[in-house]
């Protein structure tokens, strides 16, 4: 590796060896635990623009990349480094059990979110996804949990898609600007931009239809979008949770969900596991956990006339010792809300399902 240098980032305990355009290697300063990320993502393709949008908000900042690909290959990267960084933490630590995995970690300041971090600090970038994680540390810090104020509740459920993301969940892609919402996304020409002051200042988002040059993708509110759909309704764009299962210390999270973005479509199920400690504050846990998304899409008419199984050989992600799991199958149409079913389990040993 070719001139290499090292940079110390607010991990603390975490150096990042960096050539002269991406992230390398990831290492605590002792050398205990070292990782090459052997990057793939085209930082050149990317850049970071403060955007002139007006009114109330003013300037605004936002990735720009140089095209759908390059958005692509960084989201399929973000993903693979963070599995293989943590596949890599816990062989390394395979010897430690839950609570001396969880001393160690926090003794060198280890996430497994350092992809993602890094991602955003190699642009000095304020994505959705640190803000989420920064909100979420505060709302973890109550001793009872109230799931209507959990910021992790939010339209985009995946960790690689907020950090592309600005805090306002916008991106642009050549000359376009992608921005999502509960209900799906817009899309807006990047020579627009006071389109989106316009949809910020509207007062419904009816209103926000009737913005000149704007271009919504997705299944407004009267056509069963958001996270509840009418049961019949064919739709690409909504989540269904239940109230998290909690037994005594211990507690899951599990939702799934269909996201038809401008890049992909998929079907998903996530399962996280939180428990709470000798102070009483919440924390996500390792444990043995797993996601199955299962069901149907629409067949070959794409209005759900007819249906699909996407799941027929009922595979399931699992994780021996992980703090959440995801299930994502990319999918070609749309479903319903009763197609779309999942089974979860988690830190509290009881297997949940969504139907």
């Amino acid at each position: 590796m070719k001139n290499l240098i090292s940079l110390i980032l607010t991990f603390g305990f975490f150096i990042f060896l960096i050539s002269c355009s991406k992230p390398e290697v990831v290492e605590n300063l002792d050398k205990e635990f070292s990782f090459d990320l052997n990057s793939q993502i085209p930082y050149p393709s990317i850049k970071v623009e403060n955007k002139e949008i007006g009114g109330k908000t003013g300037t605004i900042e936002m990735l720009v990349f140089s095209n759908m690909d390059a958005l692509k290959l960084t989201l399929e990267e973000l993903e693979r480094q963070m599995e293989e960084l943590d596949d890599a933490f816990l062989d390394f630590y395979s010897d430690l059990d839950g609570e001396e995995l969880r001393t160690k970690e926090e003794q060198i300041n280890y996430r497994q979110e350092i992809p993602l971090f890094e991602f955003g600090n190699f642009f000095a970038y304020h994505s959705l996804f640190k803000k989420i994680d920064d909100d979420e540390k505060v709302w973890l810090a109550n001793e009872e949990l109230d799931e209507t104020n959990d910021p992790d509740n939010h339209f985009i459920p995946e960790r690689s898609t907020r950090a592309i993301l600005n805090e306002r969940s916008e991106v642009q892609v050549g000359n376009q600007v992608f921005k999502m919402n509960e209900f799906g996304y817009y899309i807006i020409d990047a020579n627009n931009l006071s389109a989106l002051n316009q949809i910020d200042e509207a007062n419904s988002f009816e209103e926000t239809l009737l913005v000149p040059g704007v271009i919504f993708i997705g299944d407004p509110p009267d056509q069963g979008g958001s996270s509840n759909p009418a049961d019949t309704i064919c739709t690409g764009w909504f989540t269904k949770k239940a109230d998290p299962h909690t037994v005594g210390d211990y507690r899951i999270k599990y939702k799934n969900y269909i996201r038809t973005y401008p890049w992909a479509r998929y079907v998903g199920a996530k399962t996280i596991n939180y428990k709470k400690g000798f102070l009483g504050v919440w924390y996500r846990t390792r444990s043995e956990c797993y996601a199955r998304v299962k069901g149907f899409i629409s067949g070959a008419d794409g209005n759900c006339q007819t249906q699909v199984n996407f799941n027929p050989n009922n595979n399931v992600a699992f994780e021996a010792r992980a703090r959440s799991v995801k299930h994502r199958i990319n999918v070609s149409t749309r479903t319903k809300k009763i197609w779309l079913k999942s089974d979860h389990y988690g830190v509290t040993a009881t297997v949940r399902s969504i139907n």
